[in-house]
């Protein structure tokens, strides 16, 4: 899978590799909100945020570049882009262990 790339004010960027804490705080993500309507629920909408940002693992892609330049309909997808992009690259890597 390709990394997901976000153009904020005519910019694209490319996520970087990912650290190892991002995968920690997906999984809490999906815990602390896999039954709460994530469209009404301000907390999980900041994590979401949160979540992209780390993902690109750039300066210059944080929570306030995102929102103020994505709109909102790219808001969701790339949501998931991101967090399936990690997964991918967990399981694969969950792959090489030796009996798994």
């Amino acid at each position: 899978m390709l990394a997901p790339t976000i153009t904020i004010n005519d910019k694209e960027y490319t996520a970087g590799t990912p650290k190892a804490g991002v995968w920690r705080k997906i999984i809490k993500f999906n815990n602390n909100f896999a039954n709460k309507n994530l469209a009404q629920d301000e907390e999980a909408y900041e994590e979401m945020l949160n979540l992209i940002a780390i993902g690109f693992n750039n300066k210059e892609v944080n929570s306030e570049t995102i929102e103020d330049g994505l709109d909102l309909d790219e808001l969701m997808p790339k949501f998931t882009e991101i967090s399936t992009w990690i997964g991918s690259i967990v399981n694969s890597k969950v792959k090489q262990l030796p009996n798994a």
